[in-house]
């Protein structure tokens, strides 16, 4: 049974590192918008400041890149 709970703890800590998101601010206008996304995702989604303030660090924040300016 201690093997068992072992072998899946792995499998679940291995599953939430896949599952782990990416954060990003941007300034619009002046202001800051904050967004994530999960890795496997195209999209990013809007997210309030105190999620970014919680969840964002070095690790799992991208630099924006605005890809419409020349």
């Amino acid at each position: 049974m201690k093997e068992f709970i072992k072998h899946r703890l792995i499998v679940l800590l291995n599953e939430s590192k896949n599952d782990e998101h990416q954060y990003q601010t941007r300034d619009i206008g002046g202001s800051d918008v904050y967004y994530k996304k999960n890795k496997k995702d195209k999209y990013w989604e809007f997210i309030e400041k105190e999620e970014f303030d919680k969840k964002a660090n070095k690790d799992n924040t991208v630099k924006f890149k605005n890809e419409n300016t020349n």
